[in-house]
Formats: C-alpha cells, sequence, structure tokens
C-alpha cells in the first residue's frame, strides 16, 4: 500500500465516523468548517503516531480536501424511533412472505432463471402488516413514514431471486459416509482375521467384491437394547445403505494401502524409485507442481561442478520421469527447460500448454500459484549413514549445538534419550517466548530455567532442569571441544546409551561410531553441515563418488567475540483466572440482542470516546478517533469512574464483582499512574481501556480479564524500573 492511500484510508475511516456523530446528534449536515478543522487534527495524530512522513504537504492537503468535500455532501439520514421500531417489526415479515412467494412458484414447475417476487401481492401485504402495527396503542407512527417503509421494503424484497439448488451429494462420499465404510470394511476384514486366528489358518485375503457383497447384506450396528444379562446388544444385523464398489475400494486402499501401485514402484530402477519417493513426499496430491530442475537433480545426486555434468543429470532425470509414467502409477512428470511440472493424481497439460503452464508459475503474481520449493538434501535413502535414526538425531544434536535448531529439532534432541517431559517444556517455552529465545540455544536454556522457577507459563515437568543441563553441556562442549566429542557425550546418555546395549538394534553401536568419526573433521560448529555432506558425498550407497564438491574450510574459524549480554525480559508472575456466577456467565453467553453485558461494556468504551450512550449504539466505536494524549486518556478515565454508578454500568459494576474489583481497580491504577509517571505510562493506561472492552465478550475472556489487566500492571512497574538502566 503506498504512503498516499494509506492516509487516505486512515482519513476517510475517522471522516465518516464523525460525520455521522454530527448527524445524530444535531440533525444537521456537517459543514466544510468543520470537518477540515477536524480532518487537520486527524493529520497531526496521525503523524505523532509513527505515520507516514515523506507525503508532501500538498499531497495531504488535497487527500483532506476531497474527504471534506465528499463528508459535506453526505445526506442526512435521521430517522424517528417510531419509523425504526416499525422498520424492525415489518422487515422480517416481508422477508418470509417474499421468501414463500419464491419457493412456490419453483415449486409450480417454473423456470428458476425467470421466477420474480410478486411485487403487487408484496407490496399489499406489506400494507396491510404496517397498517396493522400502528394501530396498536403506543406504536403509532406518521402516515409519511409508514409509507416510506412500505416503499423500502417493497423494493428491497422484490428484487430477491431464488438461491441456487445445492448440488445432490451422494452420502457415501461425505466424510462421515467414508468414517463409516472404512469403520465397516475394517470390521469385516478384522472378523476374517478372528476367525483365521481362532481355526489355526491363514487369514483370507478378501476381495473388493466379497467385501460390498457382504456389506450390501448385512453389517453390524448398535442397537442400543441390552441382554438378559444386563450386556449391550450389538447383534443387530441390517444391510448398508449408499455403498458402492468405489467407496469399498478407497475404504480398503486406506486400511491396506495399495500394494499393486507399491509393486509397481518398487519394480522401476533405483533412480526412477527414489524420484517417485521424493516428489510424492514433498508435493500435494491431486495438484500439478512446478519445481526447479536442480532442487531435484540436488535430491538424487552430488551438485555438479561442470555443465557437462548437470548435462548428464538431466538426461538420468527424463529417463527416470518416463519410466515412471510408462508404470502408470498416477505420477506424471515432464522436463520443460530448467523446470519440472509434477502432476500427482493429475494428468499434466498438452505439450503446446505446458510451456505457458510453467510460464505463469515462474512469472508469479498474487492469486497463482508459483515455483515450489523442496527442502535441502539428499532424499533418505541415499543419504546411508545419515538417512539411519541414529543419523537423524545426530543432524538435531548439531543444529542445536550450532544454535540453528527448530522445533522439532530441540525436541527430537530431548526426546531421544527419554527426556520427554523436557522436551514438552521446551516446547512450551518456545512457543509462548516465540523469537527471542529461538535464536540461541543456550538463550532458551536460560528461559526454561526461569520459567521452571516462577511458573510464568504454568508448573513445568521435574525433567525440566535435567533437560536445560544437557542441552547446556552439549552446547558447550560443541564449541570448546568439538561436535565428535559432544555427540560422544551425548550418545552414552538415557535411551542412546541403552539403545547400544539392545540386540535389537544390531549395528548401531559402529553407526554412532562411524558419526562421530565423520564430524571430527568439522572445524567449528557451524561446520556441521559440509563435514555431514562430505560423508554422504564420499561414501554413496553402490558406488564411490568420484568428484566430491564439498570442500570443508581449510582454517579454522576465528575466535567468536563474546556474546552481548541478554537484554532483560518481561516474565510475569502467575495470576488465577476467575470464576462467573452461573446467573452471569447466562447473561454473558446470551444473543446479542438481548446480552445487557455487551451493551453496558459498549457504554463504558462510549463514555471513555466522550460521547453520549444514546447517540453511539447505532454507531461502530473503532472508527470514532481514540484519546490519545495523557489529558484525554486521564479525562476518560475519570469519565468513567464518575458514571460508575449510573444505570448503564450496572451490568459492569456487576461483572466487576465477580471479578473481585479488578476493573475498577485496573482503572484507578491506570490514572494513578498517569498523573505519577505521565507519558510514560500512557501506553499502558490507554491499553487497560482497550483490554476491558476487548475481553468482554465471552466467558472465557471475562474469566482471563483479571490476570490480563494484573499483567499490564506488571509490565508497567517492570518498565519503569528498566528506565533507568536504559538511560
Amino acid at each position: 500500500m503506498s504512503a498516499s492511500t494509506e492516509i487516505f484510508e486512515t482519513l476517510r475511516r475517522e471522516a465518516a465516523g464523525f460525520t455521522r456523530h454530527v448527524h445524530r446528534t444535531t440533525g444537521a449536515p456537517v459543514t466544510p468548517q468543520a470537518v477540515t478543522m477536524f480532518l487537520g487534527e486527524a493529520v497531526k495524530r496521525y503523524v505523532s503516531a509513527g505515520g507516514v512522513s515523506e507525503l508532501t504537504d500538498a499531497v495531504i492537503a488535497d487527500t483532506c480536501r476531497s474527504i471534506a468535500a465528499f463528508s459535506v455532501r453526505q445526506p442526512v439520514r435521521v430517522y424517528s424511533d417510531a419509523r425504526q421500531r416499525l422498520f424492525r417489526a415489518i422487515c422480517p415479515k416481508a422477508k418470509a412472505w417474499a421468501t414463500a412467494n419464491l419457493r412456490a412458484q419453483c415449486a409450480a414447475g417454473r423456470d428458476v432463471q425467470v421466477v420474480e417476487v410478486d411485487r403487487v401481492g408484496l407490496g399489499a401485504y406489506v400494507e396491510r402488516e404496517t397498517t396493522a402495527f400502528v394501530a396498536v396503542p403506543g406504536q403509532a407512527c406518521s402516515d409519511k413514514e409508514r409509507e416510506a417503509v412500505c416503499a423500502a421494503l417493497t423494493k428491497y424484497f422484490g428484487r430477491m431471486k431464488p438461491g441456487q439448488q445445492r448440488p445432490v451429494v451422494r452420502p457415501n462420499r461425505t466424510t462421515a459416509g467414508m468414517q463409516e465404510t472404512s469403520y465397516q470394511v475394517e470390521t469385516v476384514v478384522g472378523y476374517e482375521d478372528a476367525l483365521a486366528a481362532e481355526d489355526g489358518r491363514a487369514a483370507r485375503l478378501l476381495s473388493i467384491d466379497a467385501i460390498l457383497a457382504r456389506l450390501q447384506s448385512d453389517h453390524i450396528v448398535m442397537s442400543g437394547g441390552t441382554t438378559p444379562e444386563g450386556l449391550i446388544d450389538v447383534t443387530t444385523m441390517v444391510g448398508l445403505k449408499g455403498v458402492t464398489r468405489a467407496s469399498v475400494r478407497g475404504a480398503v486402499e486406506r486400511l491396506r494401502g495399495q500394494p499393486r501401485r507399491t509393486a509397481a514402484i518398487d519394480r522401476l530402477n533405483p533412480t526412477a524409485r527414489d524420484l517417485a519417493g521424493a516428489l510424492e513426499a514433498e508435493l500435494p496430491q491431486g495438484h500439478v507442481s512446478v519445481v526447479e530442475v536442480d532442487a531435484v537433480c540436488q535430491k538424487l545426486w552430488a551438485p555438479s561442478r561442470t555443465p557437462e555434468g548437470r548435462r548428464q543429470h538431466v538426461r538420468r532425470l527424463r529417463v527416470a520421469a518416463e519410466a515412471i509414467e510408462t508404470a502408470d502409477v498416477g505420477l506424471h512428470i515432464a522436463v520443460v527447460g530448467s523446470h519440472v511440472v509434477v502432476g500427482r493424481g493429475r494428468r499434466l497439460p498438452e505439450a503446446e500448454e505446458l510451456k505457458g503452464f510453467v510460464d505463469r508459475a515462474v512469472a508469479h503474481r498474487r492469486g497463482r500459484k508459483g515455483v515450489t520449493v523442496l527442502s535441502r538434501g539428499l532424499v533418505p535413502s541415499r543419504q546411508g549413514l545419515w538417512g539411519t535414526v541414529e543419523g537423524e538425531v545426530a543432524k538435531s544434536v548439531c543444529r542445536v549445538s550450532a544454535s540453528q535448531a527448530g522445533h522439532d529439532d530441540v525436541w527430537t534432541t530431548l526426546a531421544a534419550v527419554g527426556k520427554t517431559g523436557a522436551a514438552q517444556d521446551f516446547s512450551t517455552v518456545w512457543d509462548a517466548a516465540g523469537e527471542p529465545v529461538q535464536a540461541d540455544s543456550l538463550v532458551l536454556a536460560d528461559a526454561v530455567e526461569k520459567a521452571a522457577r516462577s511458573d510464568v507459563y504454568g508448573r513445568l515437568s521435574k525433567q525440566a532442569q535435567s533437560g536445560v543441563d544437557l542441552v547446556r553441556t552439549v552446547v558447550n562442549h560443541a564449541r570448546e571441544v568439538g561436535l565428535d566429542q559432544a555427540w560422544a557425550l551425548y550418545a552414552a546418555k538415557g535411551e542412546m546409551a541403552a539403545r547400544l546395549r539392545d540386540t535389537r538394534h544390531a549395528g548401531a553401536r559402529e553407526r554412532i561410531r562411524r558419526i562421530g568419526a565423520a564430524l571430527s573433521k568439522a572445524p567449528c560448529v557451524e561446520a556441521w553441515e559440509a563435514a555431514i555432506l562430505v560423508d554422504a558425498y564420499a561414501s554413496r550407497p553402490g558406488r564411490r563418488h568420484r568428484h566430491p564438491v564439498v570442500v570443508m574450510p581449510r582454517a579454522p574459524k576465528p575466535v567468536a567475540a563474546p556474546a552481548p549480554a541478554p537484554k532483560p525480559q518481561f516474565y510475569p508472575t502467575y495470576v488465577a483466572d476467575a470464576v462467573l456466577s452461573l446467573e452471569m456467565a447466562e447473561e454473558v453467553s446470551m444473543h446479542w440482542s438481548r446480552n445487557r453485558v455487551r451493551e453496558a461494556f459498549r457504554a463504558l468504551h462510549s463514555v471513555y470516546l466522550g460521547y453520549d450512550v444514546e447517540d453511539t449504539k447505532l454507531v461502530v466505536l473503532d472508527d470514532l478517533p481514540r484519546p490519545s494524549t495523557v489529558e484525554e486518556v486521564t479525562e476518560g478515565m475519570r469519565r468513567i469512574l464518575r458514571w460508575w454508578k449510573a444505570s448503564e454500568f450496572v451490568m459492569v459494576a456487576r461483572v466487576d464483582q465477580d471479578l473481585h474489583g479488578a476493573i475498577q481497580a485496573a482503572i484507578m491504577a491506570a490514572g494513578l499512574a498517569l498523573r505519577e509517571h505521565g507519558a510514560c505510562a500512557l501506553y499502558h493506561a490507554a491499553s487497560t481501556l482497550s483490554t476491558i472492552c476487548i475481553y468482554s465478550s465471552s466467558v472465557e475472556a471475562l474469566q482471563g480479564l483479571p490476570r490480563r489487566l494484573s499483567h499490564i500492571q506488571q509490565h508497567l512497574r517492570w518498565s519503569l524500573a528498566q528506565a533507568p538502566s536504559a538511560a
């Protein structure tokens, strides 16, 4: 969004709210002088709030001039209470009559495209209903207003058209139908397996037709009755309706897989088999995707250093694509220039349209699907040692040691040695603290240790401290002694040590030794990936790679400067949520049209903004200008406290009573903070009122409101305490 468009949208919304406010309070159109003065103040607030500053005065003046002219031309639409009451009473009746008229015409067999509402009948019906409504004492309305309501409703609902008929959905193709079919197929297959185990024979492989015949004849359902012994009767046998051979085939494939397709893929040559596995692991089913040739080649071979090597890779890729296409396994691949087009369950466009499809994907625009990016590294079947369980764990440990770990790497590092509780604790802090702790493993460990002491994110497990010690030990050993020594220390702990002694994991000891030997070639922690690539490319399964392309850095990494002291972070203390009374919970959960709590908090918001409660009932409060200075926010707080015992605030006071006075105490604390600290407390004071208005729409939000208000006050005290040190 450009700067001029951004300021236009901001000023337009504020001017619209100001215009509606003037119309409702004065009943007259807004004057050019008033709207110009308001826009001038709005521009000052916009610039002081950090708005764009590269606009010239001429652009701003032209924007204000166009918005002012539009606001002055807005007609005044102020309707009386009697007219609004009449409109709200007759509107649903007119809509119901028009809907019934359209349905009757469609049921009579008329074409849906030419069906229209009978406007004459609709007008007569609305006329009768409005006349009967205004005849009731206390509901009188002038004839001019009644006729205007009749004309508006007749014109609006007379344009109604019959909706499109919903397509017929087969019951067995819905989510519930597919789940039911899968359950019944699994029941039939399980019954056959149970009979075979009881007879001491091998279970028969039931065909799709046999399963379909059994489901169409009978299947077991819960009857809801009980046997004479008091047990639940589940022996009712009925036929399964709507089941087809295609739905049964899909359920069997979901249960057993696709053995024919799997066998066809297994018969392919190794390159084609690995190519199919790599693409199916990362590309979506039922879509046509475009990926780069180099990205696909790097999933199968080491990166080529010469143009001849790259051409050889592309030739082998074309041969593998043709083999997969010939196997007819629902995977279609075509190499077009420097890109590969892949269709999983979808056929590719024709030769003439294929090039255009690739060009549209490369020239990506908003709303179109661009080139898909594949993950780095070889497929697991070509990684050799690094594709095993121990290799995956070693890569996660290396990422944690180099502070390059993601959420899954931290979890794997801790869970592989049996510290599942610590892994859950690290995951909780990772999600709650966010980016400040995700860039460094030691900072993350410090955050988990603080969280375990303060219970800021809830009570952590007993393994939290041991997980912190493990992460610190691995990271420090990797940086001081080397990755191989850190790996040896890690492999001697918990379940990793038990894996070495377990005879079920044959070769685990040798694989762990080879991993340590490969990591010993890394001169620094950050070179772990290069060490892994050298080992993977140098010992390819089946043949040796004659031209290793990964070169290890010759000089060791220079000694890094000591890391700067971490920035102080705010950790709020734990505050338990409140519990609303049953009557108040029912009141908050009511529909918005009868919700007195919602109206009370809306009145509180209006009083804070400085508007009359009655004048803002039909106004979007978010469009109105908000207090932006210390004086304005302080005056808004005082208005709320003066209105606290008014009839409009009765439900607010009742809610505050259930919350043990948290709302009123927070407002008073915000006012005192503004008086003592001025602009330093402006943000927190404004946040207090915004939090009260936002978190008043549901029972769960109101129960957590005391905790949020307490955290705002704690953050204010923490910010004031940090101000001298920052200065």
